[in-house]
């Protein structure tokens, strides 16, 4: 059975077509990934409102993305909102008219439940009886979680991310950031409290575009190449000398300077990885493993297989 699944998120709007193999391992078998950056939660009014050209770019993103389900002959297509349409006040009217326009029933899931699809997307391949640290770096919140295939022992998901940061942050004129006024704020607001049911010594992943970019950067490729990239490493280090670097860059310098890989995350990047480098600071985790699965494949695991993390604390 070949299926899709489609992440509306406030950055970006993924695209995972997978084929479901119920009688063999894997049973999920990824045949293509598609990503867009239609950037919805930019500049979100005073009063809660996705902007019209946002949901233009939306809806954009979703006509080319029917037109790929169609050329696959998906049977069946999965969608979930996540932070921004959480929060807009006009949400019902953008989920009704994508479901006039292509006949999908947008899920808008909570932030607890954006934690426990990312951590079952992101963790499902490893034994059920290991413990996995996962950090999912979203477009308006981030979520970390602690557990195994079987439990969570922690959940939080933080309504900060790259998109919300930078604008509060980014200085209209020169658009560069405050960076060190924006490191305070996100040290204070990622502050844990349960961080003693963390486990550090366990596999820490993190998934979405910044760890994914920031190790294109470490290996020098100027364009997505998911084999390099997935399961790769990132040290805390290897994070901060990256922020160094970015941080002296204005957007326009940051993608001349490393090319395609940042296309859409160059105003973000710098963001993105500050709330990497305070994560694994504040969870004392000196190295990561990046994953490009997360959200989108756990939604495939859920409800299409009917696999979930039933236990929680």
């Amino acid at each position: 059975m070949i299926v899709a699944s489609i992440d509306i998120g406030s950055n970006t709007v993924l695209l995972l077509i997978a084929k479901l193999e119920l009688d063999s391992q894997p049973f999920l078998i990824p045949i293509a990934n598609y990503y867009r950056i239609p950037r919805i939660s930019k500049e979100i009014d005073a009063n809660g409102i996705i902007q019209d050209a946002a949901v233009n770019r939306l809806i954009d993103v979703l006509r080319e993305y029917a037109i790929i389900i169609k050329n696959h002959k998906c049977e069946k297509v999965v969608v979930t909102g996540t932070f921004a349409l959480r929060i807009a006040a006009n949400s019902s009217a953008i989920l009704q008219k994508v479901k006039e326009l292509f006949g999908w029933d947008v899920i808008i899931i909570s932030g607890d439940e954006e934690a426990k699809l990312s951590f079952l997307g992101a963790a499902f391949p490893f034994q059920n009886d290991k413990f996995i640290n996962v950090i999912d770096i979203g477009g308006g919140s981030t979520e970390i979680i602690c557990g195994n295939r079987e439990k969570i022992l922690y959940k939080k998901s933080f309504n900060i991310g790259v998109v919300t940061l930078t604008e509060k942050f980014i200085d209209k004129y020169t658009l560069k950031l405050d960076y060190y006024l924006m490191e305070e704020y996100v040290k204070n607001f990622l502050k844990l409290d349960s961080l003693k049911v963390f486990k550090s010594s366990a596999k820490t992943l993190a998934v979405a575009g910044t760890p994914t970019t920031l190790s294109a950067i470490k290996q020098n490729l100027r364009v997505h190449i998911e084999s390099k990239i997935e399961g790769s490493t990132l040290t805390i280090n290897d994070i901060i000398s990256i922020v160094e670097t970015l941080k002296d860059l204005t957007p326009k310098e940051i993608k001349n300077k490393f090319g395609e890989v940042v296309n859409g995350r160059e105003d973000v990047l710098l963001t993105g990885a500050i709330i990497l480098k305070s994560s694994m600071n504040l969870l004392r985790i000196q190295k990561i493993y990046v994953s490009t699965r997360g959200l989108r494949y756990g939604t495939i695991i859920k409800y299409f297989l009917g696999i979930d993390v039933t236990k929680v604390g």
